[in-house]
C-alpha cells in the first residue's frame, strides 16, 4: 500500500474509529508479519507431509507407530540398560551414521518396540528407514526373476541401500541356504560401501548368525562396531519379568 492512498483512507475512515496502524510503517511491519506466518505454515505443512512420506515407506505396521522410549515397559535391570542403550544410539545416529546394532533374545521381549522408538525417532529429524522381514527381503527379489516381474534383482537390491536405517528382521526364521546368503549379504556389501546402518533383529545368538546370514555378511556387520544387545529375560506377552 503507497503512502497516498494509505492517507486517503485516512481521511474517508469514519469519526471515532481508530485506525489499526497510525503510520504506513507499522502497516507494512504487519503486512510482514504476516506474510512470515504464511510462510512458516507452509514450511510445516511441507514437512509434515513429508515425515508421513517417510513413515508410510518405512514398513514399520500401525501398531508400531506409537513406539518410543517413554512408552517402553521396564520391570527389571535389563530393561533399563537396553533402553538406555537404544535411547542413546538414536541419540547418537548422526555423529556415527553408518554404526548399525544387533537385538537379540526371545520373542516378546521388547526387541521390536525399541527397534521401531530408533526408527521413529530418526523419521522424526528427516531420515529414512526401512524394516522389514529377512524372509520377505528374499523373496521379493527371488520374485524379481519371474517373467512378470519389472525390476531386476539388481534393481531390487540396490533399493535396500538406499534408507539411512535398514532393519532386518526376524533374522534366523528364514531357509538356510546359500542363495539367500548372498543375497543378503549383496544388500549389506551394498549398505557398507556407501556407509549405512544396518540393523539385524533375531531370537538366535549372535554366535549363530553367520548360519543364517554367511561368513562374509556377519564379518561386514562386526566391521562396524555395531551396538549389541542381549534381551535375555521373559516374553512381555506371557506377563514374564
Amino acid at each position: 500500500m503507497n503512502t497516498n492512498l494509505y492517507e486517503k483512507l485516512n481521511q474517508i475512515k469514519p469519526t471515532g474509529i481508530q485506525p489499526k496502524f497510525k503510520t504506513v510503517e507499522e502497516l507494512r511491519a504487519f503486512q510482514a508479519q504476516e506474510q512470515l506466518k504464511s510462510s512458516e505454515l507452509v514450511n510445516k505443512n511441507r514437512s509434515n507431509h513429508f515425515l508421513k512420506k517417510l513413515m508410510s515407506e518405512s514398513g514399520i505396521i500401525e501398531k508400531m507407530k506409537t513406539c518410543s522410549f517413554d512408552n517402553y515397559k521396564i520391570t527389571n535391570e535389563g530393561q533399563q540398560s537396553a533402553l538406555d542403550i537404544a535411547k542413546q544410539y538414536a541419540l547418537n545416529y548422526e555423529n556415527e551414521p553408518d554404526r548399525g546394532f544387533i537385538f537379540f533374545g526371545n520373542s516378546g521381549t521388547g526387541k521390536n518396540h525399541l527397534a521401531c522408538a530408533i526408527a521413529n525417532h530418526l523419521i522424526a529429524i528427516g531420515k529414512t528407514v526401512l524394516i522389514d522381514k529377512a524372509f520377505n527381503i528374499v523373496s521379493k527379489i527371488n520374485e524379481c526373476y519371474s517373467d512378470r516381474s519389472t525390476l531386476s534383482d539388481t534393481d531390487l537390491i540396490r533399493s535396500f541401500s538406499k534408507p539411512d536405517l535398514l532393519i532386518i528382521d526376524e533374522v534366523g526364521l528364514q531357509r538356510k541356504n546359500n542363495n539367500e546368503q548372498l543375497l543378503l549379504t549383496s544388500i549389506i556389501d551394498n549398505r557398507i560401501n556407501t556407509f549405512k546402518a544396518t540393523a539385524i533383529l533375531t531370537n538366535e545368538d549372535p554366535n549363530s548368525l553367520e548360519m543364517f546370514l554367511g561368513f562374509r555378511s556377519i564379518d561386514r556387520i562386526h566391521e562396524g562396531k555395531p551396538v549389541v544387545v542381549n534381551f535375555n529375560w521373559g516374553s512381555f506377552r506371557r506377563g514374564s519379568k
